[in-house]
């Protein structure tokens, strides 16, 4: 195998870590599954399946592979999850696929799916954004039950690059969008403000110290990838030369 970190621009083949690579504490964890939708949107949460967590700690922080599973509560795997019949309401794929994901985690039926879906569309048309397409059969949504590699990642005591800020040091504001700014996007709603505050997120991969954090989930499927034909044995591995690449190669 060869390891490519393109935002590192480093690679490592097969072979024995360096002589000076740290001993690494092993840490996996699943979390479990919840379905926590509500008629009530204030409280409606959608649902999620159990996840995966590989962390690779060290003396100058901890390395991360993230895998949302996708298992599901068994009263959601009991829920009919696949070969939705979109012929019923005569719309497209791509309606009927957003059509199932409101039905799934929004806990909509369908006609009031399909009225949030073709009142988005109808904005999105105003905007210039064409939305027609075929009508079709029958949408597969098995996908939704596979999983999904969620992110490859770092937790480091001390920034890795130029305004690398620790994590809880801003926080989101979401405030009603200005006219000028409906009048660029007609759908926005909601836009957010961005604020420094005075202190960081406690972060237990950095023992409680400034956690300078940053992730990828594209790189993330290259170790799922390793998972599948390896075991964790070929996750640990990978995750060292990780390890390796962000906090001892410079």
């Amino acid at each position: 195998m060869r390891f490519h970190y393109a935002e590192r621009k480093l690679s490592f083949e097969d072979g024995p870590l360096p002589l000076d690579f740290p001993k690494l504490e092993r840490i996996t964890e699943l979390t479990p599954a919840y379905d926590r939708r509500s008629p009530d949107p204030n409280r409606n949460y959608g649902i999620h399946g159990v996840d995966l967590w590989f962390w690779l700690k060290g003396p100058e922080g901890a390395v991360q592979f993230h895998l949302m599973t996708n298992w599901w509560p068994l009263s959601i795997q009991n829920e009919k999850r696949s070969g939705f019949d979109a012929r019923k309401f005569k719309v497209g794929t791509s309606v009927a696929a957003k059509m199932v994901t409101h039905m799934r985690y929004r806990g909509d039926d369908a006609d009031k799916a399909l009225e949030r879906v073709l009142k988005h569309q109808e904005e999105m048309a105003k905007q210039g954004v064409s939305t027609s397409e075929e009508i079709t059969e029958c949408v597969d949504t098995s996908a939704h039950s596979y999983p999904m590699p969620a992110d490859l990642g770092y937790h480091s005591r001390t920034p890795k690059y130029e305004n690398h800020k620790p994590m809880g040091t801003t926080k989101t504001y979401w405030r009603e969008a200005t006219e000028e700014e409906r009048a660029v996007m007609p759908s926005l709603k909601k836009v957010p403000d961005v604020f420094d505050t005075d202190t960081f997120s406690h972060c237990e991969l950095t023992d409680g110290e400034p956690c300078f954090y940053d992730g990828s989930g594209l790189n993330a499927e290259r170790i799922y990838a390793i998972l599948l034909e390896e075991g964790s044995d070929g996750v640990w591995e990978a995750l060292g030369r990780y390890y390796y690449a962000i906090f001892r190669s410079e």
